[in-house]
């Protein structure tokens, strides 16, 4: 099959990005209003939208004793997505040829993009990561001696992740907040671990004070309720209630304080729902200000038609959304089974009737790979079966 590329050049700021043409997903080049990106911009084809994303420009004072400002052709965007492939170029992905023909491979100065086997890229879309996952940079050609690396993870929103910018030069671990960072470092252009290789970003869990937090949702004619259950409080400070129309943008309805108690549940009611898809999560603050957020439950409102539905897939976190479209009161029996035919996870849900969206935790033992799910009622009658696939 043949490969489609698309180059742009912006004269303004002598840079190149070459893309696949071909991407089923919109992602743009960095335009964030929080940092002045001067790299240039590129538009991937497709529909959807990347909601999880974090942008890093590269900034120096040039000469010496100016401020920072960011370097043109120096700025990345990691956008993360269920859909994407993770270490391998794809049509999510761009390439960054900065500074001219050769960038990497030849003479571009300040030189800072995202190495992935032999390319170089300044866009890239991964996975939604896990603690295991690391995104990696590489700077090359340092033309001063003080620089400053300039990270918007506003958007940033991975369930029970924090995303931290790892310096190896220091062996320094710095969290990534829900704001703009700067982080200052110094190179000596005779010593590469000063520059070239030294910076990553790592994801570690939640350092807050609770262990799990559950949610869900039920639409009552014009109304949302929500409900959640939460394991371990001890040290929170609030729950504040989030929603979005698009699932990328999130206003706060309001905030509930946590009661600080081993097993608690709070209730909020959303009683402007208009027709289409609402999105809901709740955002948790500890008082040391360290902000952590649910899984996210979402309700669509119309003529819907009647049926059940399971989200996301592959299962992350170990919870698993079920979504009940118009269905009448009653009991439902939540099944989990291996691909030979084992019952690995037996859950139960007390449907009140109408449309609703269930957070339901699956047993911390299932591990990666392969499942189906098989929905019953009381009457052990199965109204409804999926594959399922976990990723831990």
């Amino acid at each position: 099959m043949k490969k489609f590329f698309t180059l742009l050049f912006i004269a303004s700021t002598a840079t190149f990005v070459i893309a696949n043409a071909n991407s089923t997903k919109d992602i743009h080049r960095p335009k964030s209003t929080r940092i002045n990106h001067s790299n240039a911009f590129i538009h991937h084809k497709g529909g959807g939208s990347a909601s999880n994303d974090i942008y890093v420009a590269l900034a120096a004072k040039i000469p010496a004793d100016s401020p920072f400002a960011p370097i043109a052709g120096s700025s990345v965007h990691i956008a993360f997505d269920s859909s994407f492939d993770s270490n391998v170029y794809g049509p999510e992905d761009a390439q960054d040829f900065n500074s001219g023909f050769g960038g990497f491979g030849g003479a571009g100065n300040n030189a800072f993009a995202i190495p992935q086997g032999s390319l170089f890229l300044s866009i890239e879309g991964r996975q939604l990561p896990t603690v295991n996952d690391t995104i990696s940079f590489t700077f090359q050609n340092p033309t001063v001696s003080n620089y400053q690396l300039q990270i918007d993870a506003s958007s940033f929103k991975a369930n029970g992740l924090n995303a931290y910018l790892y310096d190896n030069f220091l062996k320094k671990s710095t969290l990534l907040p829900d704001t703009l960072s700067r982080y200052n470092f110094s190179v000596d252009a005779f010593n590469n671990a000063t520059f070239m290789n030294r910076f990553s970003i790592v994801f570690k869990t939640s350092a807050l004070s609770i262990n799990s937090i559950s949610l869900s949702s039920i639409l009552n004619e014009n109304a949302v309720t929500l409900n959640w259950k939460t394991v371990g409080e001890s040290n929170l400070a609030s729950y504040i209630i989030q929603k979005s129309v698009d699932g990328v943008r999130y206003t706060s309805l309001g905030t509930i304080a946590a009661k600080n108690v081993f097993a608690a549940t709070y209730s909020f009611v959303d009683a402007n729902v208009s027709v289409g898809n609402s999105y809901y999560r709740i955002k948790t603050t500890d008082k040391n200000g360290r902000v952590s957020y649910s899984t996210i439950s979402s309700i669509t409102k119309g003529d819907l038609g009647i049926g059940f539905g399971v989200y996301p897939n592959p299962i992350k976190n170990k919870i698993v959304n079920v979504k009940f479209s118009q269905i009448v009161k009653g009991n439902f029996i939540v099944r989990i089974y291996t691909s030979l035919g084992k019952l690995v996870s037996t859950k139960s849900i007390q449907h009140n009737g109408g449309t609703a969206t269930y957070s339901t935790p699956i047993d911390a033992a299932i591990k990666s790979g392969l499942y189906k799910l098989t929905l019953y009622t009381t009457g052990s009658n199965a109204v409804y079966t999926t594959n399922i696939l976990v990723n831990n």
